[in-house]
């Protein structure tokens, strides 16, 4: 989910391979991406590119711990949801076996760290993700951007679970 001020994926691929090609210190690929609410339900589909077409390269990962941003403070159905689009990756015939101890790791990390809603969580919980609402259609007002756009099926669960997602701030 990369919109503001960046080149896109496709070209920052095109760039790393330039700087591979041309500096004779770099002696392996290594790819990093961070995880937030905005885009965590690439993760598998992202997984399944980078070990289908990038096999030897490095693969790290994290997740954003705290704030509305992070995919440990959120909802419950949301993580039912996240579970429905990574399965369409996961689940697919073309699953490169080679994903699967990141895949397991990612969806261990996810769930051990997940603050339940119960009690103070509950509120802090709803805080987060009503903050996170504010700043998507703020921040696409600001941008005069769509979340819909970049991440049509975010966009998608947004306008079926949250109320307040379709108005406007």
């Amino acid at each position: 989910y990369q919109r503001w001020g960046t080149c896109g994926w496709k070209e920052t691929i095109i760039n790393y391979k330039w700087y591979y090609a041309n500096f004779k210190n770099m002696e392996r690929h290594h790819i990093h991406s961070t995880y937030t609410n905005l885009n965590i339900n690439g993760l598998a589909a992202d997984f399944k590119y980078w070990k289908t077409f990038y096999p030897d390269w490095k693969i790290s990962f994290n997740f954003v711990t705290d704030g509305e941003y992070s995919p440990y403070i959120v909802p419950d159905p949301y993580l039912v949801w996240l579970e429905e689009q990574w399965d369409e990756a996961y689940c697919s015939e073309d699953w490169p076996a080679a994903a699967d101890g990141m895949f397991g790791l990612a969806k261990e990390m996810l769930y051990k760290n997940h603050i339940t809603p119960i009690g103070y969580d509950k509120y802090y919980s709803q805080y987060s993700w009503d903050k996170l609402m504010i700043k998507i259609k703020a921040l696409d007002k600001y941008y005069n951007s769509k979340l819909v756009d970049y991440n049509p099926a975010l966009h998608e669960f947004l306008i079926n679970y949250d109320e307040h997602y379709g108005n406007e701030v």
